[in-house]
């Protein structure tokens, strides 16, 4: 799931998260974040999750 720090016009403008959110590309769009990795149970009750920056391959 893509956490975008920015609108896509203001990527080479932006002071927000500066050396920590990366360019990366999900399955619909391009964008500038951070991608959030949850384990779930089968109750739905989150177990663990994690932020990386957004060009880290799956």
């Amino acid at each position: 799931m893509p956490l975008m720090v920015c609108n896509h016009q203001r990527i080479l403008i932006r002071e927000t998260f500066k050396g920590l959110a990366e360019r990366g590309k999900c399955t619909m769009r391009w964008f500038l974040g951070f991608k959030l990795h949850l384990t779930k149970n089968d109750r739905g009750e989150i177990l663990n999750f994690v932020f990386i920056p957004g060009n880290v391959v799956d």
